[in-house]
């Protein structure tokens, strides 16, 4: 799936106008796609990204992963009761969920692109996101990014800018990544001629 999306240039992209973009009810986890039960589908984590380069125009980056089963009511814990219930029933817990898309849109604040991801490495890297990381730099200038995350289990945002520790810059080559991979879908033109650009500012 591949689709361009013209909106008026210069416009943040809203949570409404991301999630109409990607096919969604609205940006966040959970149940989508209306009360056929033919058509729902269930979004397991979502994350969003904005690109500011010190000198260029603003970026935004959405990514979605759609997976099954959903059960977000197993408990993470069960007791001695419910595991051997599980056992008697022939399997240790709940099934793993299996992912069905995902799907990714690079916004460039006058058109849009959507396509499908055969990987997403964005939340690798979050999960690998070093918060307390020690490493000192000086820097006048460069490129900012502000990304945030949501999942059943938990939601926040992390803002930095001129990646240097190591945790950073993997997440920064994430973003690229998946720009990357939008830029060589059909209609990314615009998307590959941003990414020069930002790459000039990632390899400072």
């Amino acid at each position: 799936m591949q689709s361009v999306f013209p909106y008026p240039r210069g416009s943040p992209l809203t949570d409404d106008v991301a999630a109409r973009l990607l096919g969604l009810d609205r940006l966040g986890v959970g149940r989508h796609g209306g009360d056929d039960p033919h058509t729902e589908f269930w979004v397991q984590s979502v994350w969003r990204a904005r690109v500011v380069p010190a000198f260029d125009a603003d970026a935004y980056l959405v990514g979605v992963t759609a997976a099954e089963p959903w059960q977000p009511t197993a408990h993470p814990r069960p007791g001695v009761l419910r595991r051997v219930g599980r056992l008697l029933r022939g399997r240790a817990g709940p099934r793993p969920p299996v992912v069905g898309w995902r799907r990714a849109l690079v916004s460039l604040q006058g058109a849009s692109v959507v396509a499908e991801l055969a990987a997403d490495p964005v939340p690798a890297a979050l999960r690998g996101f070093d918060l307390f990381e020690p490493f000192e730099f000086a820097c006048l200038d460069g490129v900012g990014y502000a990304v945030e995350f949501e999942t059943w289990s938990a939601r926040g945002r992390v803002e930095f800018g001129n990646p240097e520790a190591p945790s950073h810059r993997r997440l920064e080559a994430a973003l690229l990544a998946v720009a990357r991979s939008v830029a060589a879908a059909p209609g990314g033109t615009g998307v590959a001629d941003y990414l020069r650009v930002w790459s000039r500012y990632a390899a400072r």
